[in-house]
């Protein structure tokens, strides 16, 4: 079984539940992401998940075979090399021309890795969706319908920067790559979660706060459209229709629960 299939069927909260495996972790693990973590570790939360679904996850322990075994041959070549080297001083310069290869393979690989991620982000798989969060009409809401129609606002249909949302109350999330986020309604304190590929759109009148994994994406709010590509995780206020980003402290002192915080 792959870790997608699991991915299918359950949310990064339902897998927590089940397996006390934290949100982040799990992230990297779907991710295949084992930067940070220690390959007994990351061992560690594969037989997890194998215990608890009853399923071997060979795609992740392949992942994790390639991911150390390369780290390693990495960290081994170079302090072999030096010491070979350094045992002739007749032959200091071989010293030189490795530092020198070594540094241009390293921009090569540092400017192959930016190119491919500036083609994922300018060339994202955005998938129509028809998911939104409808609140009861009230007459605030009719009143900026109203006026939304009088200045001759144009309403968004996927991903244009040229635009913005027809009410100040509307917040629409366009992943660039599978993103999991999680919105908390302040009023009644309920989480809801969501992992997809597609764009999400909320329209409330509720006071909510938004959490987001470390994946690309857009967001859409009444201010314009604002781009999230540092792969690290955001966290936002909506009060009284007003998007703000704010720091994971305020998100939870006003509310939002730790267990989503990386």
């Amino acid at each position: 079984m792959k870790i997608e299939d699991i991915l299918e069927h359950n949310s990064l909260l339902e897998i927590n539940e089940k397996t006390r495996i934290s949100v982040a972790n799990i992230e990297k693990i779907a991710q295949k992401d084992f930067s940070g973590l220690k390959r007994v570790q990351v061992l560690g939360l594969i037989s997890i998940l194998e215990r608890e679904y009853g399923e071997a996850f060979t795609d992740l322990r392949q992942a994790s075979d390639e991911y150390f075994g390369s780290l390693a041959e990495t960290i081994s070549i170079p302090v072999n090399l030096v010491k070979e080297v350094s045992s002739s001083r007749g032959q200091k310069w071989l010293i030189w021309l490795f530092g020198l290869i070594l540094i241009v393979a390293l921009w090569f690989f540092y400017s192959s890795l930016n190119q491919n991620t500036t083609q994922a982000i300018a060339t994202p798989n955005i998938e129509e969706t028809n998911i939104t969060i409808e609140p009861m009409a009230t007459e605030a809401d009719v009143t900026d319908v109203n006026k939304t129609k009088e200045g001759n606002i144009t309403s968004i249909n996927g991903v244009d920067t040229n635009v913005t949302n027809t009410t100040s109350s509307s917040v629409k999330i366009v992943p660039l790559k599978r993103l999991w986020f999680a919105i908390v309604d302040l009023a009644t304190k309920k989480v809801i979660d969501h992992s997809m590929t597609h764009p999400f759109e909320t329209n409330t009148t509720s006071d909510i706060l938004i959490v987001t994994s470390v994946a690309p994406f857009s967001m859409i709010t009444a201010a314009g459209e604002k781009k999230y590509n540092d792969f690290k995780s955001h966290y936002f206020k909506v009060t009284k229709g007003i998007t703000e980003e704010i720091t994971k402290e305020v998100f939870i002192s006003s509310g939002g629960p730790k267990n989503l915080t990386r």
